[in-house]
This record gives structure tokens, C-alpha cells and sequence, in this order.
């Protein structure tokens, strides 16, 4: 498995986050993208945000659609590197212990 560290906003003050993960070493970068948006979803829904999509605008009137619903909802990710890495998890510690 390969070690990696996900930088995930929901575009808002105090809601970011550094999230670890690991994929098979033969995981392509689509696989490993689909993997950094399910992270970024799960914390967004942490603080109450979800994706602006199209289904959304069917199920509201037009100017009624309610401001949890956002489009910056975005991540990041890259090889985890303990050094670099390790000053972003919450709560102090190593990310080693993630994995």
C-alpha cells in the first residue's frame, strides 16, 4: 500500500483538513482522485456542507436553494511525508498511526 496525505476544504474558514489514506500501489490517479473527493465529501458533511449538483436545483425553486449547499468542496493529496506531513494532524502525533 502507498501512503498518502489528503488536504480537503469545504472553501470556509475552520474547515479544513489533512486526512491519511492509503491505495494499492497499482491504484491510477482517477482511483486515487475518486478516493481525495469521498474524503473531501465526508468532511464537508462534518460541518454541514454538501456538493452543489444539478439534482440540487430540481428539488428547490430558483434563489431558494439553501446555502449548505456549496460548490467549493475540493482536496489534494501526496505521498505521505512524516516531516512535512506530521505539523497538520490534529490533535498532535503522527500520522504513521493513521495507516
Amino acid at each position: 500500500m502507498i501512503k498518502y496525505i489528503a488536504h480537503v476544504s469545504t472553501g470556509y474558514c475552520g474547515s479544513d483538513a489533512y486526512v491519511a489514506f492509503s491505495m494499492d500501489p497499482y491504484a491510477d490517479k482517477k482511483e486515487i482522485h475518486n478516493e481525495v473527493y469521498q474524503i473531501a465529501l465526508e468532511n464537508a458533511e462534518m460541518y454541514g456542507y454538501y456538493p452543489l449538483t444539478e439534482d440540487v436545483f430540481d428539488d428547490y425553486a430558483e434563489g431558494e436553494v439553501p446555502e449548505c449547499y456549496v460548490e467549493s468542496i475540493e482536496g489534494s493529496y501526496e505521498l505521505y511525508n512524516p516531516e512535512k506531513h506530521d505539523q497538520h494532524r490534529a490533535g498532535g502525533g503522527s500520522f504513521a498511526k493513521d495507516f
